[in-house]
């Protein structure tokens, strides 16, 4: 199974690396790159523009996954659990890429300790310490809530995709 799962990550790279230089071939052969040149994001305006749209994008992926999160949510599907870890999942990420800025700098203003990338160990550290609150938390509702432990309460269901999909951004 091992292999199997290297096999396939070798052959999306190369599938990936393929399909960048098919569509760079492209672009060089339909003589568009001349009118690539009004798209870039090089002042301020530009930059804004972009901002907007990737912002309203995002807004839009958004309510459409608080509106299918509703639908699952009411017909107790499993199907919650995604569409939930698909409204936190972008906010682990944007924490992990905040904290990444740590990486290299070192302690104080001599910067010693440089080789230890502080930002992911503070991020591994905080998503342990909230995965076992969160696993705590999911324990004690299932506890109450379900004594015969036959059926998963939607708060643990909820405690479970944040435990996964916002706290380990990798999963998703």
């Amino acid at each position: 199974m091992y292999l199997s799962g290297l096999f396939l990550a070798a052959y999306s790279i190369k599938f990936g690396v393929g399909t960048a230089k098919c569509f760079k071939s492209l672009f060089q052969r339909s003589n568009r790159s001349a009118d690539l040149a009004s798209w870039r994001v090089d002042n301020p305006n530009h930059h804004f523009a972009v901002m907007v749209v990737l912002v309203v994008m995002l807004g839009l992926l958004w309510a459409l996954s608080g509106a299918l999160l509703k639908e699952e949510y009411n017909h107790d599907s499993s199907g919650a659990q995604l569409w939930l870890g698909c409204i936190v999942a972008p906010l682990g990420v944007w924490i992990r890429w905040f904290l990444a800025r740590l990486n290299g700098r070192g302690l104080g203003k001599a910067g010693s300790l440089k080789w230890i990338p502080f930002g992911t160990l503070i991020a591994n550290v905080s998503a342990a310490c909230i995965m076992a609150a969160l696993s705590t938390v999911k324990k004690a509702v299932w506890f109450h809530l379900s004594p015969n432990r036959t059926l998963s309460p939607p708060s643990a269901c909820m405690c479970y995709t944040f435990q996964v999909k916002f706290v380990d951004y990798r999963s998703c």
